[in-house]
């Protein structure tokens, strides 16, 4: 009788565990219906996490997720915010979450590009508060040793300070943390040029990312980065003004695009025309190349550059003034013969 009651018992088991399995096999081969997105939080474990699939449809068995967990030895599944995707199984969610490919965005700040042009990329984000921020110098003393130093000027100002270029970010962090990136990537930058600066280098760190934007917005020609660094190097070397219309432009509230003689003559901290050396802060965010520039003047007699007006951006070189002034005369000309073939 026992033998009979055994036996019996372990056939229903023996049936039961097949039934299971099969269910299970039947698991694994179900799919999401729907896409969306899905977000583990920090400090979820498995149960949980297999909970909320299914809550959003991701799975129908959260026990079966857990043993599927087990079963491929997952271990840590990680937090984050994935896109799920019609058609996926429970190994794809289980790979999705232990690989860690959360959703990833993407923005561009461009070389060159001023702290009110990136604060306005910020609050297009939705990071208003730290758009405001960028802007009104509190998040200096915030980001503290990541920051490339200040030796004299705005100290709050975070000019010049943010490297621009391309960022991923997963959905969860915010503007704060991609400032902190950009300040940290910043110094990197600077870390590597200032190691690499010539012998009797004669500015400060913080006097050559200055240079730099001023580099930046003179020029986008790289081939000219190092001759306009040299000029400039030659001018400060020389007490003369550096005569930069990309500072003076910087200095003018609501600047509308055409620069006057009026502008030129109006005294401002940025007005390179009108104050010796360089301006308090930088004018822009310049890139790894500028700032290379800076660091590394081409060695030249030119003390001036005019535009060549011929639409290739790039410049003339003058060791005179009067070599200069001719050079000007011919950009004007090249201006009024354009006018005149668009008229």
């Amino acid at each position: 009788m026992l033998k009979r009651t055994a036996l019996a018992l372990l056939l229903m088991l023996s049936t039961a565990g097949w039934v299971a399995w099969q269910q299970y096999q039947n698991f694994l081969q179900q799919s999401v219906a729907q896409s969306t997105t899905f977000t583990v939080a920090k400090g979820w474990g498995v149960k949980r996490i297999a909970n909320e699939l299914r809550e959003r449809g991701g799975i129908t068995s959260p026990l079966f997720f857990r043993f599927l967990v087990w079963q491929q030895k997952a271990g840590y599944l990680q937090a984050g915010t994935y896109q799920i995707t019609q058609g996926m199984r429970p190994q794809d969610l289980l790979s999705l979450l232990s690989q860690g490919k959360v959703v990833s965005y993407r923005i561009t700040f461009t070389e060159g590009v001023n702290l009110k042009e990136l604060a306005n990329q910020f609050q297009a984000k939705g990071w208003q508060q730290q758009s405001d921020h960028l802007l009104d110098g509190t998040l200096s003393s915030q980001l503290g040793d990541l920051l490339e130093p200040v030796a004299k000027g705005p100290v709050g100002s975070l000019e010049g300070r943010l490297f621009p270029t391309t960022y991923f970010y997963g959905a969860e962090e915010d503007g704060a943390g991609l400032i902190k990136r950009m300040a940290r990537q910043l110094k990197l930058v600077m870390d590597r040029a200032w190691a690499s600066r010539p012998k009797g280098y004669p500015l400060t760190r913080y006097e050559a990312l200055i240079l730099a934007s001023i580099i930046e917005k003179e020029t986008g020609s790289g081939e000219e980065r190092a001759l306009i660094s040299g000029v400039f190097h030659n001018r400060l070397k020389r007490k003369m003004k550096l005569q930069s219309d990309p500072t003076v432009i910087y200095g003018i509230p609501n600047y509308q695009g055409n620069i006057t003689r009026k502008h030129l003559r109006t005294p401002t901290p940025y007005n390179t025309y009108t104050m010796k050396g360089l301006p308090p802060t930088p004018i822009c965010s310049p890139g790894e190349p500028a700032i290379v520039a800076a660091f590394h003047p081409a060695k030249t007699d030119a003390l001036y550059f005019v535009a060549r007006g011929d639409g290739t951006g790039r410049h003339r070189f003058a060791k005179t003034l009067k070599e200069h002034n001719r050079n000007v005369r011919r950009y004007l000309k090249q201006l009024r013969a354009q006018k005149q073939r668009g008229s």
